[in-house]
């Protein structure tokens, strides 16, 4: 584990939830390698808590050729079943019965307790992930089971449930989602004429025109369902 921040570099409250954003080499989450085999294919997981060696997440995917990667999940080994629940937007959504290897990456998650809040993969890029874990200990216990497993991860922000890092999330939005769009707006990309093109915004970011699209395309939607919701629910 190479973390640019290190789990234990912070003082937190015993019971407190903590929260840590990180990149998981894709080497060290087979499951990963698998759903993202296809360059061109994006992968969304929603939350995800892991139970015993059975993990059954939804998946949302789009891009790529989404028969070619339906035939690859049959074939997996790891695959114990997997259900076509829809698709909106562009994008279909599964649920994937894993039989996780063991030593991996969910093992730690399970072992310590952890839960996933929101992950993405695309390609062969490491795979973003907002982990929750009850306590610090138990994100202490997460730290030294990826040690052991030899997982190559970044940690790239650590904070509790009460910081105010949470509290911007409000509308469901990951920080890198947020980022995203405030330097979109500051930027001028919603402006008219436009000041920056998304392929200079992902220039400064560092990612592909395509990554960041998808980043500003799923903060949009969170933004959006979450302020429509408020309304409707106000509007009863």
């Amino acid at each position: 584990m190479s973390p640019s921040v290190s789990c234990r570099s912070r003082s937190f409250t015993d019971k407190m939830a903590v929260i840590v954003e990180l990149a998981l080499d894709p080497e060290g989450f087979p499951l990963g390698q698998l759903l993202t085999a296809d360059p061109d294919l994006y992968i969304h997981f929603e939350k995800v808590v892991p139970i015993g060696e059975q993990v059954v997440p939804l998946c949302w995917v789009w891009g790529g050729d989404r028969d070619a990667f339906e035939q690859r999940i049959h074939a997996s080994d790891h695959v114990l079943s997997f259900e076509h629940l829809g698709q909106t937007g562009g994008r279909t959504l599964y649920t994937i019965e894993w039989d996780v290897p063991a030593s991996t990456f969910f093992d730690a998650l399970t072992d310590s307790r952890g839960s996933i809040l929101d992950s993405f993969g695309h390609s062969g890029q490491d795979w973003e992930f907002q982990l929750l874990f009850p306590t610090n200990d138990q994100l202490s216990a997460f730290h030294d089971a990826c040690r052991n497993y030899d997982l190559v991860l970044t940690v790239t922000r650590l904070y509790e449930l009460g910081d105010r890092g949470i509290q911007q999330n409000i509308h469901g939005l990951t920080d890198k989602q947020q980022e995203a769009l405030e330097r979109a707006l500051d930027r001028g990309y919603f402006a008219s004429p436009q000041q920056v093109t998304l392929t200079e915004l992902a220039t400064e970011f560092d990612i592909s025109q395509q990554a960041l699209s998808q980043r500003l395309r799923r903060a949009n939607e969170a933004v959006l369902r979450t302020v429509l919701g408020t309304e409707h629910q106000e509007n009863k």
